[in-house]
């Protein structure tokens, strides 16, 4: 049996082909495999809560992890010489970790300005549930607990 594969309509190619043929796609393969190498090879060496959230940039001997924010990177610089450490056992020649907050992807909570206040959601109890909560106060005792709670909850109705 051949192992060699059927020959493609003109003007189609392969992925390998298209990334082999194009110049800037050719030039960026080697970057990308060391991006994912290192990416993976980190996310081996960190704790099983510290995986996600963060992007590595290898410039030189410089590793700069970006975080989303800065309780992540606290807890990834107390790692940080451990992480080193493993990456050097890997063959990686890296001198210095650097670990910066960024906006990437930041959760919504986050980007919210600092003075803007949050509109709870109010909920309001239908006339349904406050003819039965009404007949339940009608049932407890005066001096029960639960009965000024419930006479509380009878201010949010419709």
């Amino acid at each position: 049996m051949s192992t060699t594969q059927p020959k493609l309509p003109k003007n189609l190619y392969t992925i390998q082909d298209s990334w082999r043929k194009t110049p800037v796609l050719a030039q960026a393969m080697p970057r990308i495999e060391t991006q994912t190498r290192l990416t993976a090879n980190i996310s081996e060496l960190m704790p099983t809560t510290l995986k996600k959230g963060w992007r590595a940039y290898l410039e030189r001997n410089t590793l700069t992890l970006k975080v989303p924010h800065q309780a992540l990177a606290m807890k990834i610089k107390q790692q940080a010489p451990l992480i080193l450490d493993g990456l050097k056992m890997y063959g990686w020649d890296i001198k210095d970790m650097v670990v910066k907050v960024s906006q990437f992807n930041r959760p919504e909570w986050l980007n919210r300005a600092p003075n803007k206040k949050l509109v709870k959601n109010q909920r309001f109890i239908s006339e349904k549930s406050a003819r039965q909560i009404e007949q339940t106060i009608a049932n407890l005792p005066e001096d029960a607990p639960v009965r000024a709670v419930l006479i509380k909850l009878l201010a949010h109705r419709k």
